[in-house]
């Protein structure tokens, strides 16, 4: 029987990667927060071009344009830091266990008693990254599948269970994308 089993403990480092890139690829957040900082730009330009604006609605509409581009960077790398800051103190130094087969995902948390078993249609989206893989289970929650802690099976044969497993889109592929291009051995 195909099986390949994953056990890690926390790594902050890939788990940040995930939500960054959900924040750029997949989340609308950014983007709402750039809108919103043009949009404050663009009324301080009009103040400044208007010559009925007197100095007190210059200063306060350039004021409010610079707060929120200073606060992007704050709402939305401080957001990834919090939540990585929370996962790593409930984790802890546990180890996490993931077996993954044809039939389905059991994750398994040392020191927790409860385990949760998932079928391969629980999940909308999957990313291969150089070293790790993104399962998204929604538009903000996945699995994190460091490539290095894939103790049983192997990278081929997890590549071939996703292939054959996850969701298929309206063009019948599977929801799964390599994010990265292997170098040639030439």
């Amino acid at each position: 029987m195909d099986k390949v089993v994953v056990k890690s403990k926390y790594k902050p480092q890939f788990h940040k990667k995930f939500y960054y890139f959900h924040m750029f690829r997949k989340g609308a957040t950014v983007y709402f927060y750039l809108l919103a900082g043009a949009f404050a730009l663009y009324l301080a330009i009009q103040n400044t071009l208007d010559d009925a604006a007197t100095v007190t609605n210059l200063m306060i509409s350039w004021s409010f344009a610079v707060l929120i581009f200073l606060m992007i960077p704050v709402f939305l790398f401080g957001r990834v830091f919090q939540i990585v800051k929370q996962i790593k103190k409930e984790r802890g130094e546990s180890l996490e266990i993931l077996e993954f087969t044809k039939a389905k995902i059991v994750r398994i948390i040392e020191g927790q008693e409860n385990k949760v078993v998932l079928g391969w249609e629980n999940f909308e989206s999957a990313y291969e990254m150089k070293d790790c893989f993104f399962f998204y289970i929604d538009k903000e929650h996945g699995l994190v599948i460091v490539k290095d802690d894939i103790t049983e099976g192997g990278v081929e044969l997890f590549r071939k269970l996703i292939n054959q497993n996850f969701p298929k889109n309206k063009k019948g592929q599977p929801n799964f994308r390599k994010m990265y291009k292997e170098k040639s051995h030439d």
